[in-house]
């Protein structure tokens, strides 16, 4: 899986990096194409997310075999914050269609 940025449904423009960091509201699930206009809503790729709470989780895990101390724990999530902001964007695609109205 090679990760790509959303693409607009409508016009099938590619979202910038910024476009699409700003895209993902965590209060809404949806937004508005910043070519189009077209309200986009969104639909989170599995394997994506999977790897991302996997990376979020992962220093807690290690915290379990280990003694992790918490300057340590805070040197990791220091790196680890920022690297999944950096990821985040790749992780949703953008549908016409709302997914709370399927039935």
């Amino acid at each position: 899986m090679t990760p790509t940025l959303p693409t607009c449904a409508s016009c099938a423009s590619a979202l910038t990096w910024k476009e699409a960091l700003f895209m993902q509201r965590f209060l809404q699930n949806h937004n508005r194409c910043p070519r189009c206009g077209a309200v986009q809503y969104i639909k989170t790729r599995k394997p994506a997310l999977f790897v991302t709470v996997i990376m979020a989780v992962s220093p807690l895990t290690v915290n379990l075999f280990t003694e992790v101390t918490i300057p340590l724990a805070i040197v990791l999530y220091t790196i680890l914050i920022p690297l999944l902001v950096t990821v985040s964007p790749f992780t949703y695609e953008l549908s016409d269609d709302d997914p709370l109205m399927k039935s």
